[in-house]
This record gives C-alpha cells, structure tokens and sequence, in this order.
C-alpha cells in the first residue's frame, strides 16, 4: 500500500473478523494472515486510516493509542505519521510491522551502529522509560519534485519540527572524582578474577542469596545478569573491604572472560569494555543534545 487509495482500496476489501471474541462492529480488519488479528486496518474517517499493531487492553492500550502507522488525506496532499517505538527496548514486532507496512520511499531505521532510530535519515527519539508517555512521531508529505530531465519524481517530506537528538556522553567531572577508587578496583579484579568461579552455578547461586540478604532490590536487580544500583556500587568501590566487593566483580566478569585474556590486544579489549560497564554501572553517563534538522526529502 504506497499510496491513500491504495489504503482505503485495502480497507473496503477486508471483511471485519467476526468470532466469539469479536462483534462485526469491532470492525477488526486484519491486514495479512486473519490469525494474526491485531496486525489490523481501521477507518477513522473518510480521510484517515490507521494501521495498527495492537489490538488494546493493558499495556497494549498505549500501542493503540500511538499507532505505528496513520495516513492522511489534506485536500489533495497525503501524509504519513510514523511512531516507531512505545518502550525504550525491545519493540521488535513494531520494527517489523514498519519494514513491512511503510510505503515505497519510507525507511524504518534501528539497525545503526549508534542505535539511533531513524525515518529516511530524520532521527526519531525512544521512550526514555517505561513511564515515558511522550508522543514521539514523525510526518512526512508526498511532494512531487522535478529531475534533471524535468520528470516528475515523488518523494517524501518530512514536515514535523526536529527532535533533539539525545547522545549520551561521559561526565568528565563525575569520573575524575571516581577515578582511582576505579583503577584500584580494576586491579584487584584482576588479582582476583582468574580465581571465580562466575560459570559455576552453584557460585552465581550463592552469590545471589547473599545479595538478597545484604541487598535487597533496588540496590541489587538480576534480570539479565547482577546489576548494582550506583549508590551502591560506589559504596562498594570506595571500601576496600567492603563485604560485597566480589559480588560486585562478579557482576563484570559474568559478561566477559578474564580468563581468556592472553594478547596485548584482548587486554585492552577487556579494559575498554570494564571502562564501558563502569560508565553504566556508576552512573557516570549523561545525556546531551545534538543540534539537528529535519530539511530531508528521499
């Protein structure tokens, strides 16, 4: 569907689902295979379509209240508004829904280096959390622009005010005054690293229960891996012989294998992704804005 009537063409040839869950005046109108209803069209007007990925109810209430994709009719203009993620990880099946669904000429981004979402080179924030509730969205217009040979080529206009492009960046001032507390600790990691056990389970088990006990969420979370809250870990770096040290380590090392290290170049590997994990872990990152503009047409 590259253009709006070719979406309204769409809409009128989908009979609604109608089921034990669903009335023909829910008009659930699945866009593909019927089994996967939520993937849908819906007319809210004569002059709007939306394309949904969601069908409500919980947390799919905020999908349907910012619908990956909605086109519009301006007297004899089209235009697009694309909303590419609701959390700040893990939206895959809307980039997927994206790639599959944008008209010819609109390019869905999440794959770059930097991680940065992009429509057609025009940056597009994520939700900075899960309470984030900012509607981040782009729209863009069909023009008509001339080629060289004076052949009329549609392309696509990008017509909402820029976003500022968030980077993060290191605080200079926050790690100067961590900085040897943070040399000493990676030292000692080093001494004692080859000596843990961070592949055994029984170790990570015990470590675990130990952390339960001595530090309870939210100092301590363990969804992927151990995570320190950074009050805490600051605590544990500046005391030397602070009970939780290892369990601290341990942290590190269960994503990276000290005891691969055997060339000059894994070791500087290692130190920068240490450098990287204390950045996080420490809160030691924050967040800056990159001038941009959104003066794109593709």
């Amino acid at each position: 569907m590259d253009t709006f009537a070719e979406v309204a063409a769409r809409y009128k040839t989908i009979k609604p689902l109608i089921s034990k869950y669903h009335t023909r005046w829910d008009d659930i109108r699945p866009l593909g295979d019927r089994r996967r209803k939520w993937e849908r069209i819906a007319k809210v007007d004569e002059n709007t379509y939306i394309l949904h990925d969601n069908l409500g109810g919980g947390w799919g209430d905020r999908y349907v209240a910012r619908p990956p994709i909605t086109w519009r009719r301006r007297k004899s203009h089209e235009v697009v508004t694309i909303r590419p993620a609701i959390r700040p990880a893990y939206d895959t099946p809307r980039f997927q829904f994206l790639r599959k669904y944008l008209p010819w000429g609109l390019d869905f981004d999440n794959q770059n280096t930097r991680g940065v979402h992009n429509v057609n080179g025009v940056f597009i924030p994520r939700p900075t959390s899960l309470e984030d509730k900012t509607d981040y969205h782009l729209t863009f217009l069909r023009v008509e622009k001339k080629s060289a040979k004076n052949v009329s080529i549609e392309s696509w206009k990008c017509i909402t005010e820029p976003w500022p492009e968030i980077r993060p960046t290191v605080d200079k001032e926050k790690k100067k005054a961590l900085r040897g507390d943070l040399e000493q600790f990676y030292e000692w990691m080093c001494s004692v690293g080859p000596l843990l056990a961070v592949n055994d389970y029984s170790f990570l088990q015990r470590i675990r229960e130990e952390l339960q006990e001595h530090a309870p969420p939210p100092d301590v979370f363990s969804q992927y891996g151990i995570e320190f809250a950074p009050r805490l870990a600051t605590e544990i770096i500046k005391d030397y012989n602070h009970p939780l040290r290892t369990h601290l380590a341990t942290s590190f090392l269960q994503r990276e294998d000290i005891k691969s290290i055997r060339t000059i170049e894994d070791k500087k590997k290692f130190r920068g992704r240490y450098n990287s994990w204390a950045n996080k872990t420490f809160d030691l990152m924050t967040m800056t804005a990159k001038e941009v503009t959104n003066d794109y047409s593709h």
